[in-house]
């Protein structure tokens, strides 16, 4: 889910739970419109009718700017049935920078240029390593029933 919040400085930026960072910062309106428009269009359905398409996209372009209007009018509940603030979203992301976090992330400060590429990817774990396979709840059920070949 993406959600407009407004930034400290009265401009808009754009929240994606996917990647829990920023995809747009500094931005107005029209730009978050635009944005909205775009993703849409990367996104959307290869069987679906060019005419579908274009109204999908109309459709991101329009609830964008509706949403985007809440929010700078101070009323984002009428937009977001849980509204984030920019402090929330804030606190949320530095959680990560913590050091101590579970997650360790890097900055999600879009300005800081420190990757100058001699980190080292982290080399992959299989599921043996990690016990994966021997924690999951499905490896612990066992094989699903429904799928069993039917004996006569």
């Amino acid at each position: 889910m993406r959600q407009i919040v407004l930034q400290h400085d009265g401009r808009l930026a754009v929240f994606s739970t996917v990647v829990d960072d920023f995809v747009v910062r500094d931005a107005t309106v029209d730009e978050v419109a635009d944005k909205a428009a775009d993703f849409a269009r990367e996104t959307a359905s290869p069987k679906a009718t060019p005419e579908q398409n274009a109204a999908r996209i109309q459709r991101a372009r329009e609830t964008a700017r509706r949403n985007a209007t809440y929010v700078l009018a101070g009323e984002p509940h009428k937009a977001y049935r849980h509204p984030r603030s920019w402090q929330d979203i804030e606190a949320f992301l530095a959680c990560f920078d913590h050091p101590d976090s579970p997650h360790p992330h890097k900055s999600h400060d879009p300005d800081d240029e420190e990757n100058d590429g001699d980190e080292q990817p982290e080399p992959e774990l299989n599921p043996k390593e990690t016990g994966e396979r021997e924690n999951s709840l499905l490896y612990r059920l066992g094989p699903r029933i429904d799928t069993l070949p039917k004996s006569s």
